[in-house]
């Protein structure tokens, strides 16, 4: 298959920019002219994305879905299209079992929706469609990208939510359903949003509480127009495990203009946790994809896939979901605080790819790289290539943790040839993920980063980070460590960084480095330590306003 390369020479020209406008390390006086640079070559790569379409070279059969289609016709023609994803991918069809080969093409049809509904069962990918080995799921027609997505559509209407309190001009409404966790509710397709407020845990009254240890009153810590809380039926805090996010429970929203569904068009909230799995050598094109609590789409090794692409789509409103709760190490004894997982893509695996994909709204981490392993030993993760992207508004885009010798003391995690290139990241730990995550960890976390490996470092024999822009974050620009987890020893290697763009605010962090060192933006000789340090001799840094 053929993608339209957006802007690969977009940062040599940016740092070309930078040179004579004489904006380095040395010299900070003009940042001007590089700033509106890189905004407008954002702008341009947004409008290049939404008309690009990606030529698929098919080898095996073709079926098509189309929101006009019929699940009893037979797949093989625009006229004679299937309706759902069930019929393409649910092993519970007998007449889709074992139907698709390795070359095959499951094509949606441009301009359609389809939902994917939360699943009871346990295990965080329990709710995904599975593209199976060899497979591509991509578009036909003419129109917008289609839209897969985790939310539920109930949701936008007036009686799923009654009213619960109201006083003084406030208002709260309670769903009428109970709801697994959701990260975030987005209104209008993102004209808008609410923030979740997390409720923390204490283990002496072995109920909800607020950080101060007090007992969590929905009327009070909903202090904001458009927050929310889930308050899920929990016996203790041990009752809730990554593995098993499928309690639920009231959600809490306030909405003082009135009736949620009457006040927005459309109200997004995010059920299901996660939208595809990827099997061997298995291809995402052109599509959008949103609203999932955990991530989008999961281009994992831990089965034994590897080779998984997704390519041109775009992927919003992902991650976030309260995964446990763990010991609030600064706070009172006794008071657990939630703690989050999910993003926009897991890519913990080998031979994966994303690529040009607009990544945006998505937390508290975007691309994920972690290490796991369910027995002692080594598990090795080589030939990664992420490169193209625009990403905005997440968590920290690349997120890379060697967390081997946290599952077993004797194991360890191995990385060969991970390649970040020529992506743009912009705004990171803005949005709604600075909130949520500000209430998992603290106002220098590293999800707040661009890059980060602060969970662990990776022995590695290449990790290459290379021409990419990263601009602003709203707390350290990157985030490393050189210690395997919980400083069980020390890497064997760095992180090669080469010819990157590190635009960030004055008055925020450049790196953080093992949680102690850090340099601030805005002073030559602190800029030209951290290029120094982090070993990118070609790397220029833009202070912003």
């Amino acid at each position: 298959m053929r993608i339209k390369r957006m802007f690969s020479l977009m940062v040599s020209l940016i740092m070309i920019i930078c040179m004579l406008s004489g904006c380095n390390a040395q010299n900070t006086a003009d940042t001007s002219s590089p700033d509106e640079d890189i905004l407008l070559a954002v702008n341009k790569w947004k409008e290049e994305f939404n008309t690009t379409v990606t030529d698929l070279e098919i080898t095996g059969k073709t079926y098509y879905i189309s929101n006009n289609g019929d699940d009893n016709n037979d797949g093989l023609s625009p006229e004679t299209a299937w309706a759902t994803l069930d019929r393409a991918f649910e092993t519970y069809w007998p007449l889709t079992r074992d139907l698709l080969k390795p070359g095959d093409t499951v094509l949606l049809e441009r301009g359609g929706t389809w939902y994917i509904s939360p699943d009871e069962r346990e295990g965080l990918t329990s709710d995904a469609y599975s593209i199976v080995d060899g497979v591509t799921l991509g578009t036909y027609g003419e129109g917008a990208r289609p839209i897969i997505r985790g939310d539920i559509p109930e949701a936008n209407d007036p009686s799923f939510w009654a009213l619960y309190y109201e006083k003084n001009g406030i208002k709260i409404w309670a769903s009428a359903e109970k709801l697994q966790d959701t990260n975030v509710i987005v209104f209008n397709e993102g004209e808008s949003y609410a923030d979740e407020i997390m409720p923390f845990w204490s283990t002496t009254l072995n109920d909800y509480c607020n950080a101060k240890g007090e007992m969590f009153d929905i009327t009070t810590e909903l202090e904001n127009d458009l927050s929310f809380c889930c308050m899920l039926d929990l016996d203790s805090a041990e009752s809730m495990d990554l593995q098993n996010s499928t309690a639920k429970g009231t959600l809490y929203l306030r909405c003082d203009k009135g009736n949620p569904a009457e006040v927005f068009k459309e109200i997004a909230v995010p059920q299901a946790q996660t939208g595809l799995a990827l099997h061997t050598n298995a291809t995402l094109v052109d599509l959008d994809i949103r609203y999932f609590t955990c991530i989008a789409a999961e281009l994992s090794g831990y089965d034994g896939n590897s080779g998984q692409q997704v390519l041109n789509c775009e992927v919003s409103w992902c991650g976030g979901l309260i995964s446990n709760y763990q010991p609030f190490d600064s706070g009172t004894v006794g008071i657990l605080f939630p703690y989050c997982a999910g993003g926009a893509l897991q890519v913990s695996g080998s031979s994966n790819s994303v690529r040009d994909c607009y990544i945006h709204h998505c937390g508290p981490m975007t691309l994920i790289c972690s290490i796991h392993v369910d027995e002692p030993g080594m598990r090795k993760f080589e030939n990664m290539n992420h490169t193209g992207n625009l990403i905005e508004y997440c968590g920290t885009a690349l997120h890379i943790a060697d967390l081997s010798k946290m599952d077993y003391g004797d194991a360890e995690g191995f990385i060969s040839n991970l390649t970040f290139s020529d992506n743009i990241v912009m705004y990171s730990g803005e949005g709604w993920a600075e909130n949520h995550i500000l209430q998992i960890d603290n106002e220098h976390s590293m999800f707040f980063s661009a890059v980060d490996n602060a969970m662990g470092a990776s022995n590695n024999d290449g990790i290459y980070i290379t021409d990419n822009i990263f601009y602003g974050s709203k707390a350290n620009l990157l985030c490393l460590t050189d210690n395997l987890w919980n400083d069980t020893g020390k890497v064997n290697q760095p992180i090669v960084f080469s010819g990157n763009v590190y635009a960030q605010y004055k008055d925020e962090t450049l790196c953080n480095f093992n949680w102690e060192r850090g340099w601030g933006a805005g002073y030559a000789s602190d800029e030209q330590e951290f290029l120094d340090f982090i070993g990118d001799e070609t790397g220029i840094v833009i202070v912003l306003p």
